[in-house]
């Protein structure tokens, strides 16, 4: 039912929310004890499985920007990621965007890097 002044809409769904949290106060707590408890359990699973995030979050991206093809090894991949030395970053020889070249998200162009080679290649071709 279409309502003539707006103001009337906003009183009539503010007292109607008001009854609908006084009915049900017990579903309102439950509901929020179950956010605290899921918000809990991800940040801890995102404290222990960090390399398995970053790999599944860079396969995002690659995909988004068509860098990752059909025929990529994804379970190599996601090995290269996850079994990282502690100290190192997964770098793309290739980058994948850059304005000379692009390459692929392949367990081919990646290589470990210390953090501070990395931000030194930044988004660099280097031949060696």
């Amino acid at each position: 039912m279409p309502y003539k002044d707006e103001t009337i809409r906003k009183e009539f769904h503010k007292k109607y929310n008001a009854i609908h949290y006084a009915n049900n106060k017990h579903k309102w707590k439950l509901n929020s004890l179950q956010k605290q408890k899921k918000l809990e359990y991800l940040k801890v699973y995102r404290k222990n499985n960090k390399r398995k995030l970053n790999f599944l979050n860079r396969l995002n991206q690659a995909r988004k920007k068509q860098a990752c093809p059909k025929w990529a090894n994804l379970q190599k991949i996601k090995e290269i990621y996850v079994n990282c030395p502690k100290g190192y970053q997964v770098d793309h020889i290739i980058p994948i965007t850059n304005k000379n070249v692009c390459g692929l998200h392949v367990e081919n162009n990646l290589q470990y890097l210390t953090k501070l080679e990395n931000m030194r290649k930044k988004n660099k071709f280097i031949l060696n």
